[in-house]
């Protein structure tokens, strides 16, 4: 059974925002949903920090890439579990940011499956958001 994050936007605003985009590392993508659902101009955030470091593009790729590779193997399952594992790596390593999330708890998140679906379909050709 796949599980997903809950997500406590209540503790979110401007500046946990401009904090979160700056950091020198892969922005997870589940977690970069949840922001998106506060800021919709999250992603453009986060781009204008890339006109800085460009190297941070490199690194938001970066589980892009990872994750494409493991949905060419035709497990969809497995790249749920590592993008979920993904967003809880950097949250142990930023631990700032992990007042944006309230819990894990068992469940396909409906956004997670079309993101999963959206790549399935880019990389294999394969269209099922549901």
């Amino acid at each position: 059974m796949s599980k997903s994050l809950v997500a406590n936007i209540d503790v979110i605003d401007s500046k946990f925002i401009e904090e979160f985009v700056k950091t020198p590392a892969g922005l997870p993508i589940l977690l970069m949903n949840i922001l998106d659902e506060v800021d919709e101009n999250v992603e453009l955030k986060r781009m204008n920090v890339y006109k800085i470091h460009p190297e941070f593009e490199v690194l938001d790729r970066e589980e892009i890439k990872l994750t494409s590779e493991i949905l060419k193997n035709g497990n969809p399952t497995q790249a749920e579990d590592f993008q979920l594992q993904y967003a809880l790596d950097f949250l142990k390593k930023y631990p700032q940011f992990q007042k944006m999330i309230s819990g894990v708890e068992s469940g396909i998140d409906k956004d997670f499956k079309i993101m999963v679906n959206s790549i399935k379909e880019a990389f294999l050709g394969d269209f099922d958001y549901f």
